[in-house]
């Protein structure tokens, strides 16, 4: 998904913001929910948030999904940043997704 320019994954993180990109990974979708941080999560083999988006309902971004912000979306969240910025950037990523047209 791409918003002015930036590539998105299909649940509002801006690539350019994973340290993968563009490198290693191309991002989300062209790597179908397996970008590299992927192999560091235990017995995890696609982003969830991609699998259920993509994979389980065929939809193009979590912004299409009637049921956002669900708790796997809310949950999903940089495990390093203080709560008040995960809390923000959670929110950053539902502005974004809302105001999707597509």
């Amino acid at each position: 998904m791409t918003t002015n320019a930036t590539l998105y994954a299909c649940c509002g993180i801006a690539c350019a913001a994973c340290r993968d990109f563009p490198g290693a990974c191309p991002g989300c979708s062209a790597v179908q929910g397996r970008p590299g941080w992927i192999a560091e999560v235990p017995g995890v083999g696609c982003c969830p948030l991609y699998a259920c988006c993509t994979g389980q309902k065929g939809l193009t971004h979590c912004g299409q999904c009637a049921e956002l912000p669900c708790r796997l979306f809310s949950e999903f969240c940089d495990p390093s940043l203080p709560k008040e910025a995960a809390l923000a950037e959670l929110q950053a990523r539902l502005n974004l997704l809302r105001a999707r047209t597509d």
